[in-house]
């Protein structure tokens, strides 16, 4: 036989072994106490699955362990994994749409796509055109889920009243239509 035969026939036989490590590790009861990091299991099956050519089982991997362990989603290597099960399933537009995820995720200083990215985006469209605006809506997307909207505090400010220049009171529920600003100006502490 050749020995590229012999090093396929190897790796299949390596991944059947993780392919049986990482169902019985994943079905295993936890114990008390417990330090294994189950939730992180679907990475390791969906990448034996890739491995195997098992694309489509790949995806749903992924998709499913992404919904039980959303933390573990939002890793380069998911996505990476995701976008390459998508495009090797046949499923070309999920993969541009997961690769610019990517592309413009928090760590990428760059406007510029993989390389990767660009040649799967000129076979698919004929053209780069658009596709660094993708990448740029992606990242703003990003920076305003990490940086805003996870932050953003959801709960109403209590009523209070306090009178303005004029002497007028004014209540918080007054402007309950309109964006409001505070400021807030020290009037100095005088001690007689």
């Amino acid at each position: 036989r050749e020995p590229a035969e012999e090093r396929r026939e190897h790796e299949g036989e390596q991944l059947d072994l993780a392919l049986a490590c990482i169902e019985r590790a994943a079905t295993t009861p936890p114990v008390p106490n417990d330090a294994v990091p189950r939730q992180c299991f679907f990475m390791t099956l969906a990448y034996v699955q890739i491995r195997r050519r098992e694309f489509d089982q790949a995806v749903n991997t992924l998709k499913s362990g992404a919904r039980h362990a959303p933390e573990y989603a939002r890793l380069d290597q998911y996505l990476n994994y995701l976008a390459l099960a998508y495009e090797n399933s046949g499923r070309i537009d999920e993969a541009i749409e997961t690769y610019v995820t990517l592309a413009g995720g928090l760590n990428d200083i760059s406007l510029e796509p993989s390389e990767h990215l660009a040649t799967l985006y000129r076979q698919r469209f004929g053209t780069l055109s658009g596709l660094k605006e993708k990448i740029e809506a992606n990242r703003l997307r990003a920076r305003r889920k990490f940086f805003v909207d996870d932050h953003l505090l959801n709960i109403p400010a209590p009523d209070w009243s306090l009178k303005d220049l004029d002497g007028r009171e004014v209540k918080l529920t007054d402007f309950s239509k309109s964006v409001l600003v505070l400021s807030f100006v020290s009037a100095g502490v005088h001690n007689a």
